[in-house]
């Protein structure tokens, strides 16, 4: 596999097949990719396994406070997030642009 993306971090937020496989790209090139899946879905589900090849993952409540903590610690250490929300929730949610941005500027 190509190491082009060696050393960079990337968060997996996305459900439609388009984002997750956009992940499966960045890790097929050296990314290190964590899925972030909701507490109510099961990673490893049949239709995933293609699209989860090469990430690492983890479930997470992002509505709950502990569960956006765990996120932004994660963002902490991270170089691009991944989302494919309708326009307003992430920002509802509270992992929008501006808010990761002032998490983490720069």
């Amino acid at each position: 596999m190509p190491a082009a993306l060696k050393g960079i971090r990337v968060l997996d937020m996305c459900i439609v097949l388009a984002g997750p496989t956009c992940g499966r790209t960045l890790a097929e090139y050296g990314a290190d990719v964590i899925k972030i899946d909701p507490e109510h879905r099961q990673p490893g589900l049949t239709p995933w396994l293609e699209v989860g090849r090469g990430k690492r993952s983890i479930c997470l409540n992002i509505t709950k406070p502990a569960g956006l903590d765990a996120f932004y610690r994660l963002v902490e250490t991270s170089d691009v997030v991944l989302e494919g929300f309708r326009k307003g929730v992430a920002d509802r949610l509270g992992v929008g642009y501006e808010q990761l941005k002032r998490r983490k500027p720069g």
